[in-house]
């Protein structure tokens, strides 16, 4: 190995995954980390980050992994930082802006891949819709061939085509973006949304989920419970379809329930922890630590709550204790060094990259895998725990008009441009 001390895997069983690397143990400490949400099996990962709700002490004998919880959720963003948007109501949609009917008393909604609709969770679905005069669904075209069949089957069970309203998949800009116009979102108790879940919170939508028996229907659970709403988490089919109406008929528990979750975005010490990267970062810092010092015997741990972190300092060109990449023993190792650009190249760390609480390690060069969207000077510069993209706050600019992949009747009557990146049939 290339002398590393802790690798993560964040495929697991999924596309693109490389398990037969991590089979070869190039790494004293192995760990396996978000992207499969379960076990692997294999003893050749140690560790697997999860937090209390989504792997309880009482599940962990079904993990081949010794488990490290996080104390709030295991699930990291960065939306405070990359989805600001938000906050500006005139780069957000409208409901007009996606054909939802303008007489929809609630609109419910529902953004997940349509494979994770199980017959009874629609059930249910189509109860919520009848005991709620005016309601409507929002469900995504994903994949496209699947409306016809939720279609289908809502048809079957007496509701009428016009309470389901399918619209495409879209970039995530907009995705988050969108997420501001639904009242609930009604979440999947066969697999829980995930990322999803995280952008609806983020966009002022709650999410109302059912706790399961597996990890990957516990992550919404875990994500409520760290946006202070664990109240939107139900025990069981019939709680959850009463809650639905409750929320959807009691204006005033709706409105404290968008307070709350506009509260828990504002910065400072009232954020929740779902939002607080920096806080999230200094507890996934102190996991590694905490695995790196139990690598020779693996055991489960646990990350104590330390609060929040104090409000980072001002950004500002005169602060001289920004946190610096290590530079090389000599100069002839850096000279030596022909993957690192010369030094005319050599850029100071970002803002966004001087708060973070460990000196991220001295960045070896390759070819940028990124498009062309940000100068070769911001990918230089050293990141921990952040995406390089993220590392630029995005440009407050509206969603390009492009972007809206909708139903063929708003294409064909509004001046939206078709996306040139669908190819459903209907284009």
């Amino acid at each position: 190995a290339d002398e590393v001390d802790v690798l993560v895997n964040l495929n697991g069983y999924t596309k693109g995954a490389r398990n037969e690397l991590f089979a070869l143990r190039p790494a004293p400490v192995q760990v396996s980390y978000m992207g499969f949400c379960g076990t692997l099996g294999a003893d050749y990962v140690q560790f697997l980050v999860a937090d209390a709700t989504v792997v309880p002490e009482a599940h962990a004998p079904d993990y081949a992994e010794k488990i490290v919880r996080m104390p709030h959720s295991y699930f990291v963003n960065d939306h405070a930082q990359s989805a600001t948007y938000v906050f500006h109501p005139a780069l957000l949609p409208s409901r007009a802006d996606y054909a939802v009917p303008p007489d929809c008393a609630f609109l419910f909604c529902n953004f997940n891949q349509l494979y994770k609709i199980d017959p009874s969770i629609f059930d249910v679905w189509c109860r919520i819709l009848d005991r709620v005069p005016g309601s409507v669904l929002w469900l995504l075209r994903f994949p496209p061939v699947g409306e016809r069949n939720v279609r289908a089957e809502a048809r079957a069970r007496g509701l009428a085509d016009a309470r389901l309203h399918f619209t495409a998949v879209s970039p995530k800009d907009e995705h988050i973006k969108r997420g501001t116009l639904p009242d609930l979102f009604l979440d999947t108790p066969q697999c829980n949304a995930h990322t999803t879940a995280c952008d609806a919170l983020w966009a002022g939508c709650p999410v109302l989920t059912l706790l399961g028996d597996k990890m990957a229907t516990r992550v919404a659970a875990s994500l409520l419970r760290a946006v202070n709403a664990p109240d939107l988490v139900a025990p069981d089919l019939r709680a959850y379809e009463d809650l639905a109406v409750r929320i959807a008929t009691d204006k005033p528990y709706h409105d404290d329930l968008k307070r709350r979750l506009a509260d828990a975005r504002l910065p400072g010490p009232r954020r929740a922890p779902l939002w607080d990267t920096r806080r999230w970062v200094r507890d996934f810092q102190l996991a590694i630590d905490a695995m790196w010092a139990h690598r020779d015997h693996p055991v489960h741990l646990a990350v104590p709550d330390r609060g929040p972190l104090p409000p980072p300092p001002p950004d500002d060109d005169k602060r001289d204790d920004v946190v610096e990449t290590a530079a090389p023993a000599d100069a002839a190792a850096r000279e030596d060094d022909s993957r690192r650009p010369d030094s005319s190249q050599e850029t100071p760390p970002l803002h966004l990259a001087q708060h973070l609480l460990v000196p991220p390690p001295p960045l070896a060069w390759t070819t940028s895998p990124f498009a062309p969207t940000h100068t070769q000077a911001q990918l230089q510069a050293p990141t921990h725990f952040l995406h390089q993209a993220n590392l630029v706050p995005p440009p407050l600019a509206p969603t390009p008009l492009h972007h809206f992949r909708n139903t063929p009747s708003l294409v064909a009557h509004t001046n939206f441009l078709p996306s040139p990146f669908l190819h459903t049939a209907h284009r």
